[in-house]
């Protein structure tokens, strides 16, 4: 009986047969059929996939000196500098609240006339 599905070494032996070209990231055979559609590829899949990056646009400065920029960061860091963000924003809103009870704890004055 037949397997199915070629084993990793099996693989290997083709590629090597084959006019093979080396990745630069792991020094592993780049797969024939990845050549054959990108032909100057210098990475296998494995190492080219890209982690997802993010941007967030910032203004900075004052007056005419105001600017915007754009910060590119990776995923992770996007998420921990949102993560700061909104916990900054519930603690200013923590604090107008406390203002708002402060003022509402103050009593009316009376009118004695």
């Amino acid at each position: 009986m037949k397997k199915a599905s070629t084993t990793h070494k099996q693989t290997k032996k083709k590629m090597s047969k084959s006019k093979e070209k080396l990745c630069v990231g792991c020094n592993e055979p780049i797969h024939p059929k990845r050549l054959e559609i990108l032909p100057n590829t210098v990475m296998c899949v494995k190492c080219s996939d890209t982690p997802t990056k993010k941007a967030m646009t910032v203004t900075l400065g004052s007056g005419e000196d105001t600017f915007n920029e754009t910060i590119i960061m990776s995923d992770k860091e996007f998420r921990i500098l949102n993560d700061l963000e909104l916990a900054t924003n519930d603690l200013l809103m923590g604090e107008d609240d406390e203002d708002e009870e402060e003022n509402t704890d103050v009593e009316p004055p009376t009118d004695e006339s």
